[in-house]
């Protein structure tokens, strides 16, 4: 071991108790910052999205996912987020400054548990937090029921471009036996140009969103009633960090010629 090594930890084997008293002052400090820091609640209204498989096919789990996942980005979309704000007082929307999607999603998230899904909301005030929870469903349920309908008269559109026949027939395949449905296209019942700009316009106002897709309030938003404190448990962890850092510095950086002269003495 060279010399300049053997003194750094020597340096540092003396000196631990400068490293700890700064740990423990960052630590103290962090702690404080986190009690005059506004405290943090969180509220949760619940509802349920299903794929109802009794009017429909089943789905591949790749397409169910797919399907699930558009309903989450509808949910989250800036067009949804904007009618939320709209909805809310201005004695929300004005201290907060919230304007825009983007201003409310700082203080959102989804919390998907299989079927359930958490519309959560973070905030200072744990009745806004319940209000904006609330809407934020609400506001979901209604946007859904929209988009679901505009599903239906597209696929509606759909199945009145063609003729189709269909007949039962004994399934064949040892397999599957059985009575089946075998269709089959005669002919186009409408000239598809004449639909085009109102099937596009109700695709559109679908958002891709399935029409067999099922939702419903579980629970309305809870009121918190202790605040949430991890905020303060990583406050107080960055102080201790901050401590650790700025103590080691504070010794690495002492005067090599003090340092020798401890050394000697």
């Amino acid at each position: 071991m060279e010399m300049e090594e053997f003194l750094s930890i020597r340096i540092f084997l003396r000196r631990w108790p400068v490293i700890l008293i700064v740990v423990l002052m960052g630590v103290i400090l962090g702690w404080v910052a986190s009690v005059y820091r506004d405290p943090l609640y969180k509220s949760e209204t619940v509802i349920a999205v299903n794929i109802h498989y009794g009017i429909t096919e089943s789905l591949e789990l790749l397409v169910e996912d797919r399907a699930l996942s558009r309903v989450v980005s509808f949910i989250q979309s800036d067009n949804l987020l904007q009618t939320v704000i709209d909805r809310l007082p201005d004695t929300i929307r004005t201290p907060r400054e919230w304007s825009s999607p983007s201003d409310l999603r700082d203080s959102i998230q989804i919390d998907q548990r299989l079927a359930e899904w958490g519309l959560v909301v973070f905030d200072s005030d744990p009745q806004v937090a319940a209000n904006v929870s609330q809407t934020w469903a609400d506001v979901s349920l209604e946007k859904l029921e929209e988009a679901k309908t505009h599903a239906w008269r597209a696929a509606g559109m759909l199945d009145g471009l063609l003729d189709v026949t269909c007949e039962s027939a004994v399934n064949t395949d040892s397999t599957y036996p059985g009575q089946i449905w075998q269709c089959q296209v005669s002919s186009l019942k409408v000239a598809p140009e004449d639909l085009e700009g109102s099937l596009q316009t109700e695709l559109e106002l679908s958002h891709g969103v399935l029409p067999n897709i099922t939702y419903e309030l579980i629970h309305e938003a809870n009121l918190p009633e202790t605040p949430i404190l991890w905020i303060r448990g990583l406050l107080t962890a960055c102080g201790g960090l901050a401590g650790l850092i700025l103590g080691s510095l504070a010794i690495l950086l002492y005067p090599r010629e003090r340092v020798r002269l401890d050394e000697v003495s």
